[in-house]
């Protein structure tokens, strides 16, 4: 585990530097965003969920807006090993936001939010983890230009650098 953080740490190189990598030039439909939380991540039992709408992201548009971020509490839709199949619902309530907001000209950056058994105990976790990117790629793989993910929000406890970054590999091959 720690040679492979090694090789990748040895063989990083930031896009900063290259203002023609794939990453930079992705960056710039990212500039300015508003984000759709407390939402989506939200445990589906929980009521203090607050519901956005295609209206919402009309407004965001309207004020200037390149981008919307919406967070997401994948871990809460997930079924059992070995498949860690995620449901249809939550996808639809993903997928009502990313096609409006896209439809509308904003771009999407869609995360993995408050998966805090994961960020506790991560190699424990991790199959889920990578399961629920794979699912997710497959998912949007046909969607148009302006969709990005952000693997996870605010990495804690034992989901450190040297930690994550083979984790990150894995789910990005997947």
């Amino acid at each position: 585990s720690l040679a492979l953080f090694a090789l990748i740490a040895a063989g990083f190189q930031s896009f900063a530097a290259d203002t023609n990598s794939p990453a930079h030039i992705a960056m710039r439909h990212f500039m300015r965003g508003a984000n759709c939380g407390n939402y989506l991540e939200v445990p589906p039992r929980q009521s203090w969920a607050v519901r956005h709408t295609t209206n919402d992201l009309s407004h965001m548009r309207a004020e200037g807006f390149d981008h919307v971020r919406i967070p997401v509490g994948w871990h809460h839709y997930i079924g059992p090993a070995p498949e860690f199949r995620l449901s249809d619902e939550i996808f639809g309530k993903v997928d009502l936001l990313v096609t409006n907001a896209l439809a509308l000209g904003l771009n999407v950056l869609v995360n993995t939010h408050h998966f805090d058994a994961f960020t506790s105990e991560p190699e424990q976790n991790t199959d889920k983890f990578v399961a629920i990117w794979r699912q997710g790629a497959a998912h949007y793989a046909s969607t148009p230009k302006g969709l990005a993910f952000e693997l996870l929000n605010e990495p804690k406890d034992k989901a450190t650098t040297a930690v994550m970054n083979p984790i990150y590999g894995r789910a990005i091959r997947e």
